[in-house]
């Protein structure tokens, strides 16, 4: 009886399970319950010895709708009936048919005499041709010993007797000889197993020698486990080994490992049948050092009991609790959340999902005879080989805020649709748009080669990119540009680039042996290098200009140090320390080699049982004997922040400061932020819907605004207790929801009076069929017969080209001559190469960096400075120079004008800006709930301003302002961009309007338009949202600070070249569709993107820890230790990429 092919290939495993059912040449195929033929059909072809040696996949299909493939894999034996080559056919362009000759990737693999498997070598015919190699070695016992990958790196590994992995080695330096088994511990990373006698691990150490401990029960169940601060869990099960309950005890906080408290959080599971978790029940309390108090937020009373008898979460009860209901088949078909809120799932009879139900929300009721009515809802369809074809979201929405009668928006069914190809990968995906209406229709498409890589995308306006990849299926170049008419494929004029003229943006990628990006050149030919040690970890980025960032590990592969440094010997460098987690406890700056940088000198951080910072210092001045800021925070034991206390302590002309300011707030069991407190104790109540979306905000200074909702999250209304409102429906009668056209994009966006509806601040809005708009109207600027406005032009990647600003009529057409335009001439990189303002036109000058160092505008020429981090230092104008000085964070902290008037920014440990002051005179403090600033106090932590948020991070509502003792109130309204045009009065009456250019130069104007120097209210939350520093007329966009006269940053981006090699670039040359609210990440569409529900500044908590832990590459928020449930051994673990990491062999870290 001949051997079955070896099962040791993963790839093979899906061919020889598919195949088992064949064994002659022929083909497999299957039917649906619905009787129709699947469309793809594989064909398997196997020799004598009932070994497959070929697979043609969709080598035929049933519907001449979706053409067959058929490419090729094939397979070679040895006589032990090992797979010895496995080759692969590549058609790099996705076509139908093979090439002549075949292309084909191989992959070799060599095999010891005990059929072990000792080598694998892919051999691709790329250009040069690619060859590389993995060895392996075993013990006597057969278990993997060494892996040698092609770089020359090695991991080795050591078992016991019982063939459990004991030691794991990561080798500082290459070692190439499979036979040398020797280490060096004090510089090579190795990860140490300790078992008990049923094999179970009972201690792990990491590289850095920090141990967690774990216990068992007589079932080998994991039923207490310790990590290395010495933090206990414990876990509790019932008869069938189900987790009944799961209690963590940790630290509040202070310096780590800090000794056991008590519970810090508790999860018990109750009710439990077949398995499946019925009811889950967690404690919800906070705990002050002395008592833990549970908390009872939650508003909603008792709510009877489900139809299986469980009572139903009670209100009060100090527990969040959750309710999930199955079928008879065990699928989940009901989950209840805290508040009684219910979402439904329904099933067809192949198990799939076809309808997602939500809660029914206010003022609609249940349909007793129709209960899928009245409600928002998701449908699916499949097809035969079950890829989703079809999804249709049904919307209801109220104006349930409103006079009387109430108006109910006609119930709104939107539709997409997706067609798969022969290899069931989708190749179209259709908005249809809403039904009943003229449809949509846009269509995206895309094209893959033969190993699933999708190589080439065209969006619904005919823009098309593409991606090439190697034989290793590693990406190897992108082009962006090209246009696809329908039957023709071409590139426009609009993208040619002197650096690069071949009209298209390009940008190539090199790798190394192993696989590691080396090298990316961008399409102005410049290229920016990547070192790695033999770790695989990035030690090193060399820019265009030969300037580095250096970065050094520990064992445990944690960021150490990172040093700048350019060519002249100019360095600036920051060590990190961590703590037995792997959560960084310190960053100290050595800015000697570059005396310049200013600010911040050490920071430092503290962190309770779950990893969740409780105390960030930031330290200017390490010899005053005080800490400049200092953050405290505490949580309740769902991770909500209950209490935020910011300090800040200064040397104001000779006297030291110091003051503290509390934000406070209180949560539902659902997460949801039930109020907030200021330092000044103004109260902002949350009320929420029964979709958990907040219906009022009620303010305790100015009153209630309230929102209505049309489907899960489109907004209705927003009500103003000013007598405003912010109204997507055109008029009193509306019964449609015109602000959305049919593919739901905003095109009235009305802020209005409710008494007699006249226009506030209204805009309308056309758009391109990739959702780029055309043209905003200011209905409320009226123009003789037509209306004011600007109407857009993109290239062919939409970055914006060209923006003018007229007379617009009813369609948004531009009537005669603009009076104002604006061109942008971009290369390949975002850059402008020009601008032209009217008719005056300006040339720049860039460098290898993509800055400006010589940028020509409308005010005039100035030369560009910058340091060897990318900082700009230094404009040099007719009138003088303008500095910038900035921490080794690359924070702005002073500004120099031309006039010698020095302005000093200071931040916290999250990198919020606390405080200005200008010329040593007029001092501002910052007071933050998360990211959003909602207090300015003088430098006597006296209030002078505070504001109020609505749903979006920058969606600033209302403001209150002290002057003389007296306070004023303002009211905002925004375009769909989310900038700032008009505020209104506590009457409703509009004190001051703005307008900007394309990257945001604000423009102040009377209620009657008539221009002003400045705001006459001291209004600093301008464009997008953001607050305008109007000392140096910057934007300060969180992270960095930006410039509208230059469009773009005056630092890097801290994230690096994630999104562009541009670090400078603003929202991808695209400023009247984007935001980029967090100076690192593009939003795009506006208003449509801002986040609805609200979860509280635990969000932006979360955000900027993550944010620094990018920066300094530790782990500020997240633990790296965590229980597991699940026992198993660690036998024969294989390298998980991260290499030095302490991982078990499901890629957990257990405790």
């Amino acid at each position: 009886m001949p051997r079955r092919p070896c099962p040791c290939r993963p790839e093979l495993r899906p061919i020889l399970a598919r195949a088992a059912r064949t064994r002659r040449r022929g083909m497999c195929s299957f039917r649906s319950p619905t009787t129709a033929w699947v469309t793809s059909i594989t064909e398997y072809t196997v020799n004598a010895l009932n070994q497959i040696v070929q697979v043609v996949h969709a080598a035929a299909s049933t519907d001449s709708a979706v053409p067959p493939f058929g490419y090729l894999e094939q397979f070679a034996y040895d006589a032990n009936n090992n797979v010895t080559q496995h080759r692969t056919e590549r058609r790099d362009d996705g076509a139908l048919t093979s090439p002549s000759p075949v292309r084909w990737i191989t992959k070799g693999i060599a095999y010891d005499s005990l059929d072990r498997e000792i080598s694998e070598t892919i051999s691709t015919d790329d250009v040069p041709a690619i060859s590389l190699t993995t060895s392996y070695a075993y013990d006597n016992n057969g278990n993997l010993r060494k892996t040698v990958f092609p770089a020359g790196n090695a991991i080795l590994r050591f078992c016991d007797e019982r063939d459990l992995l004991t030691r794991e080695v990561v080798l500082k330096n290459a070692s190439s000889d499979l036979t040398d088994m020797t280490y060096n511990a004090s510089v090579d990373s190795v990860t140490q197993y300790d078992y008990d006698g049923s094999g179970n691990v009972i201690q792990l150490t990491d590289p850095e020698g920090h141990m967690a401990r774990s216990g068992y029960d007589g079932y080998g169940r994991k039923v207490v486990g310790f990590d290395p601060a010495f933090q206990k869990t414990t876990l509790v099960y019932d008869q069938a080994g189900n987790v009944l309950s799961r209690v963590a005890y940790g630290a509040l906080g202070g310096a780590t490992p800090a000794p056991s408290i008590p519970p810090s959080t508790q999860y018990p599971e109750l009710s439990r049948q077949m398995g499946r978790v019925r009811r889950a029940d967690t404690r919800f309390f906070k705990y002050d050092g002395t008592m833990l108090t549970p908390l009872t937020s939650d508003s909603n009373a008792g709510l009877g009991t489900t139809a299986a008898g469980d009572p139903l979460p009670q209100a009060h009860d100090g527990w969040t609790t959750s309710l999930v209901g199955y079928d008879r088949l065990g699928r989940v078909v009901r989950a209840v959340d805290d508040n009684g809120h219910a979402t439904e799932t329904r099933y067809d009879g192949l198990n799939r999902r076809i309808k997602s139900l939500m809660n029914v929300a206010f003022p609609f009721t249940l349909d007793s005879a129709n209960p899928l009515n009245n409600r928002n809802a998701v449908d699916y369809l499949y097809d035969a080989n079950g890829n989703v074809t079809e999804v249709t979201e049904t919307e209801y929405g109220a104006d349930r805020t409103g006079g009387s009668p109430r108006l109910f928006p006609s119930p709104q069914q939107h539709r997409s649709t997706f067609k798969y190809d022969s290899m069931n990968r989708p190749f179209e995906a259709k908005m249809v748009g809403r039904l009943g209406a003229t449809p949509a229709n846009l269509i995206t498409t895309s094209v893959y080669d033969s190993r699933g890589n999708k190589i080439q995308v065209t969006d619904p306006a005919g823009g098309r990119s593409k991606k090439f990849y190697d034989g290793l299926n590693r990406l190897t170049k992108t082009e962006a540009g090209y246009f696809w008419n329908g039957s023709a494929e071409s590139v426009p004029s609009n993208l040619i680039n002197t650096s690069n003229p071949d009209g298209k943006i390009t940008t190539t990628y090199s790798y190394d042996s192993n696989s590691r990006l080396t090298a990316v050149q961008d399409d102005n030919l410049r290229v920016t290098s990547f070192a790695y040690d033999n770790l695989n970890r990035q030690t090193r980025i060399i820019y265009p200009d030969a300037s580095t960032l250096q970065v050094t590990y520990n064992k445990d592969s944690l960021e150490t140090e990172g040093e700048h440094r350019d060519n002249q010997g100019y360095r600036i460098a920051t060590t990190t320390q961590y703590d037995c987690l792997h959560r960084a406890t310190e960053k100290t700056v050595d800015k000697s080699g570059a005396p310049w940088f200013v600010g911040s000198m050490r920071q430092a951080f503290e962190y309770d049982g779950q990893s969740r910072i409780t105390r960030a210092l930031d330290d200017e001045d390490l010899s005053d004997g005080f800490v400049d800021s200092e953050v405290a925070l505490s949580y309740n034991s769902a991770g909500n922040v209950l209490s935020e206390a910011q300090t800040w302590r200064e040397n104001i002309r000779g006297q030291f400061l110091t003051g503290t300011n509390i934000v406070t707030s209180q949560y539902e069991g659902t997460g949801f932020r039930a109020s907030v407190t200021y330092p000044s104790l103004r109260t902002i109540t949350f009320l929420a819907d029964e979709l958990n979306r907040s219906e009022s905000i009620v303010d305790s200074y100015t009153g209630t605004i309230k929102y209505d909702y049309l489907g899960p999250s489109r907004i209705l209304n927003r009500i103003y207790p000013n007598g405003t409102r912010l109204t997507m429906l055109s008029s009193p009668t509306d019964n449609v929801g015109a602000g959305y056209d049919d593919a739901r994009r905003l095109v009235d966006f009305a802020n209005k009076l409710n008494s007699t509806g006249a226009d506030v601040a209204r805009f309308t809005y056309g758009y391109d069929n990739v959702g780029n708009r055309r043209f905003e109207r200011r209905v409320h600027e009226a123009s003789g017969s037509n209306w004011k406005g600007e109407t857009y032009a993109y290239d062919a990647v939409y970055r914006l080209i060209n923006r003018k600003e007229g007379d617009l009529n009813a369609s948004g057409v531009l009537q005669g001559t603009a009076p104002t335009t604006q061109d942008f001439t971009l290369d390949g990189l975002g850059n402008w190469k020009s601008h032209k303002k009217n008719s005056s036109t300006y040339n720049q000058t860039i460098n290898s960096l993509n800055q400006y160092t010589v940028f020509n505008g409308p005010t005039g020429s100035r030369s560009l400075t910058y340091d060897f981090v990318g900082n700009l230092v230094q404009e040099t104008l007719a009138t003088g120079d303008q500095q910038y000085h900035y921490d080794f964070l690359n924070r702005l902290v002073t500004y120099l004008d031309t006039g010698r008037n020095l302005t000093t920014y200071r931040y916290d440990a999250l990198g919020r800006r606390i405080s200005k002051n200008l010329n040593g005179g007029t001092h501002t403090r910052f007071v933050y709930d998360g990211d959003r600033l909602i207090e300015e106090r003088d430098e006597t932590n006296t209030l002078v301003a505070s504001y109020v948020y609505g749903l979006g991070s920058d969606e600033v509502l209302t403001r209150r302002r002290w002057s003389g003792g007296v306070a004023s109130d303002l009211f905002y309204h925004t375009n769909a961009l989310g900038s700032v045009m008009a505020v209104t009065s506590t009457a409703g009456a509009v004190v001051e309007r703005y307008k900007y250019d394309a990257y945001g130069q604000v423009t102040f104007l009377s209620p009657t338009f008539t221009p002003l120097t400045s705001s006459a209210v001291y209004n600093n939350l301008l464009f997008t949202g953001r607050y305008f520093d109007s000392e140096s007329q910057l934007y300060y966009y969180r992270a960095r600070h930006y410039s509208p006269s230059l469009g773009r940053f005056l630092q890097r981006d801290p994230l690096g070249e994630v999104a562009s090699l541009n670090l400078y670039n603003y929202v991808f040359n695209n400023p009247v569709n984007g935001t980029d609210p967090t100076g690192m990440v593009y939003e795009g569409g506006g208003f449509l993107v801002q986040r609805f529900g609200n979860k509280g500044p635990m969000r932006d908590i979360e955000a900027r820890c993550s944010r620094l832990r990018t920066r300094c590459g530790s782990c500020m928020d997240t633990p790296r230790w965590k229980t597991s449930t699940k026992q198993e051994s660690p036998r024969e673990r294989p390298c998980t990429g991260q290499v030095g990491t302490l991982r078990d062999r499901r890629g957990e870290t257990p405790s």
